[in-house]
């Protein structure tokens, strides 16, 4: 889900929108802007922190495409997915730290020691933000598959598809609803 956030804020800003929008340019809470789903508070609230409000920190921080990849790479290459051998968290951890050292020299080769390492700072709190924000979004996910439209990802949907946005299945309503 980190990746998802990434991308899609990623393609948000570079069309200058203050709001994820989708590839037709329609902002993705139109979506959910029908009377159905208006009367929803968990929803709403949902809606905007998830597709308005955590797009300020990318806002302000603007990457450029070097700086994208390289921090795409080092989410690419976390190590929290289940069912890697040790062999494999080792490899990866080494991955994310040679992507974590290429930021480091190209930031500090364009701007200098102390700029340098202040945004890559910066960007690495975007990492962080992007398994935070993808989060919330598996719990909307879980939102609207169990209280708005029970059942539907089951029948559009295939299963791994279903396992990777819905992978915080055990949250329990009531989390949900002090959002």
């Amino acid at each position: 889900m980190p990746l998802v956030v990434l991308a899609n804020v990623w393609y948000s800003c570079n069309r200058k929108s203050k709001t994820i929008i989708s590839p037709d340019g329609v902002p993705v809470v139109v979506a959910f802007s029908g009377e159905y789903y208006k009367r929803d508070l968990t929803l709403n609230k949902l809606l905007q922190k998830i597709f308005v409000t955590f797009m300020e920190p990318y806002i302000r921080v603007q990457m450029d495409e070097e700086e994208y990849v390289l921090i795409r790479s080092i989410i690419f290459s976390h190590f929290v997915t289940n069912g890697v051998s040790k062999e494999g968290q080792k490899f990866l951890l080494s991955e994310s730290e040679k992507y974590c050292g290429i930021l480091m020299r190209m930031l500090q080769k364009r701007y200098g020691q102390l700029r340098g390492a202040t945004r890559y700072a910066e960007l690495l709190h975007l990492v962080e933000f992007c398994f935070k924000c993808g989060n919330y979004l598996s719990t909307f996910l879980n939102y609207v598959d169990n209280v708005l439209e029970q059942g539907r990802f089951e029948k559009v949907m295939p299963a791994p598809l279903i396992d990777l946005c819905l992978r915080c299945k055990n949250v329990k309503l009531p989390e949900i609803i002090g959002i």
